[in-house]
């Protein structure tokens, strides 16, 4: 049987993605709260005990969906890291990749994420996930090991996959001003020069 709790939680998830899938099929200004309560199956006034409004669900949907796309490129380099040694460099250029090409095959994602693609999830404070934050750490004293600062190390990572979350919207959504096949090269090339 599902306490209380679970059932708020599922609650949430319904309106999520329900939200979602609205959003990415009629976009953010064609759905409204109803449309979005009617999907999830709940009631209107439910809605504003998890969001503020529309657009705390879209921040919230964004959120969610970038730590999901985080979280699985970090599981795809710990099992790629059983496969091979691998040094650090080539670490956060797999992790750059996975997250590139998820992208590519996700369009409609990376449409309802725009350019909000979420990296502040990796700074400092704002960390909940354990395994994330565990991958943080690792990628930030890596950075320190080269002499930056903490904070230093935090902003470098933070920058790096804020870059690649905008490159990824401009060059797969719109092609301008570069696909990605054009501006991929020259990505990885100032990626390589920030791990420097």
């Amino acid at each position: 049987m599902e306490t209380a709790s679970e059932k708020k939680k599922l609650k949430r998830l319904k309106l999520m993605d329900a939200g979602y899938d609205l959003f990415i099929t009629k976009g953010i200004n064609n759905t409204v709260i109803d449309d979005i309560v009617k999907k999830a199956g709940v009631a209107k006034g439910t809605f504003y005990l998890y969001f503020k409004d529309k657009y705390d669900l879209v921040n919230q949907i964004t959120l969610h969906k970038s730590l999901f796309v985080i979280r699985e490129a970090l599981e795809e380099l710990e099992e790629r890291r059983k496969q091979e040694a691998m040094d650090f460099e080539k670490e956060i250029l797999f992790f750059i990749d996975y997250l590139v090409e998820f992208f590519q095959g996700h369009k409609d994602m990376l449409k309802l994420i725009r350019k909000n693609f979420s990296a502040k999830l990796l700074c400092g404070d704002s960390i909940s996930d354990p395994d994330l934050q565990k991958a943080v750490d690792a990628f930030t004293q890596n950075f320190m090991n080269k002499g930056e600062t903490l904070q230093q190390a935090q902003q470098t990572l933070y920058i790096i996959v804020a870059m690649v979350g905008s490159v990824c919207c401009d060059a797969i959504l719109e092609e301008e001003p570069y696909s990605l096949s054009q501006i991929k090269p020259t990505l990885y090339f100032l990626i390589r020069k920030l791990l420097c």
